[in-house]
C-alpha cells in the first residue's frame, strides 16, 4: 500500500492534489454537468466538489483511490444540492416563469437534451451508474467505491440503466398530422 507523502509545505500539498485531479478533471466535469440541470449548477457542484476534496486530502489514504474519493464527495454535493433545492421557499409561478429555462435552445444539442431528459427518468442508482460509468469513465470497482455495495450490485445497476435508459429513448411521441394530410380534410 503506497502512503501518501509528508506535506512540509502548502506548495508541495497543492502539487501533489493537482497532479492527481488533472486526469480525473473533465469526467468530473461531465458527471456534474449530467447529475444536475444546468451549466451554472454543474459548476457550482463541480467547484464545492474540487474544495471539499482539497481540504479532505490529507484523509486520502493511498493515492490510486483518489477517483473513488473525489467522485464520492461529488456525489454526495450533487445530493446536498437536491435536498437543500427541495426546502428552498415557496414556488411562485411569477419567479419560475421570470426566470430563464436551464432547457437548450432549439440550436443547441437537441439529443443531449433528450438523453437527459430520460436519465432523469431512471431510479437514482442506476442514474448515478450509467452517469459515472459512461459519462465520467470511471472503472466498476471505482463505482463500487462510490456507490457502495457489491461489484456485481454495479453490474446489475449499470445493465438495468442502460436497458431502461434504452427503452426510454426508443419511445417516441405519435407523430402531428396536419390539416391537409388528415384523410377527413381531403
Amino acid at each position: 500500500m503506497a502512503s501518501v507523502p509528508d506535506f512540509s509545505s502548502a506548495s508541495a500539498r497543492q502539487t501533489a492534489f493537482l497532479a492527481l485531479y488533472e486526469p480525473a478533471h473533465e469526467r468530473l466535469g461531465r458527471f456534474c454537468r449530467a447529475r444536475v440541470r444546468g451549466e451554472d449548477d454543474a459548476r457550482d457542484v463541480a467547484a464545492e466538489t474540487v474544495l471539499r476534496a482539497y481540504e479532505r486530502f490529507d484523509e486520502l489514504r493511498a493515492p490510486a483511490a483518489f477517483v473513488g474519493f473525489l467522485f464520492g464527495i461529488a456525489v454526495r454535493v450533487a445530493q446536498e444540492r437536491e435536498r437543500r433545492g427541495r426546502w428552498w421557499g415557496a414556488f411562485s409561478r411569477v419567479d419560475a416563469e421570470a426566470r430563464p429555462s436551464p432547457a437548450p435552445g432549439p440550436d443547441a444539442h437537441a439529443e443531449a437534451a433528450l438523453l437527459y431528459a430520460a436519465l432523469a427518468r431512471l431510479p437514482a442508482a442506476q442514474r448515478e451508474a450509467v452517469i459515472l460509468f459512461d459519462l465520467a469513465d470511471l472503472s466498476l470497482e471505482d463505482i463500487q467505491r462510490v456507490q457502495g455495495g457489491s461489484l456485481s450490485g454495479v453490474k446489475s445497476r449499470l445493465v438495468r440503466g442502460r436497458e431502461a435508459l434504452a427503452r426510454l429513448l426508443a419511445e417516441r411521441p405519435a407523430p402531428i398530422s396536419s390539416p391537409t394530410s388528415h384523410p377527413a380534410a381531403r
